[in-house]
C-alpha cells in the first residue's frame, strides 16, 4: 500500500489515505480517512520520502461504510460522537 497526503481544492489539509494504486492520477476515486469518498482532481509529485505525492481532491457529501457496502449522509462529527 502506498501512502498520499491528500487536500481539498482550498489547500486544507485532509490526512493521509493508503491506496494499492502506485499511479493514481485525476479522475480516481479515493476513501478518505473519515469514509468520505473523494475525487481526485491533480496530482504532485514531491519526491520527498515517506510521502512523495500529494493528491488534491473534491470530497463527497457522503460517507461509504466499505464492511457494510451502504452509504450514509454525512453528519456533523458533533452528531456522531455518543453521548
Amino acid at each position: 500500500m502506498l501512502r498520499y497526503r491528500v487536500h481539498d481544492t482550498t489547500g486544507d489539509n485532509l490526512g493521509l489515505v493508503e491506496h494499492p494504486a502506485p499511479n493514481l492520477r485525476p479522475g480516481d476515486v479515493v476513501q478518505l480517512p473519515d469514509g468520505r469518498e473523494a475525487l481526485v482532481v491533480a496530482k504532485v509529485e514531491t519526491g520527498e520520502a515517506p510521502i512523495a505525492t500529494l493528491l488534491e481532491v473534491v470530497p463527497g457529501d457522503s460517507v461509504v461504510d466499505r464492511d457494510l457496502d451502504v452509504e450514509r449522509t454525512s453528519r456533523p462529527r458533533s452528531a456522531m460522537t455518543p453521548a
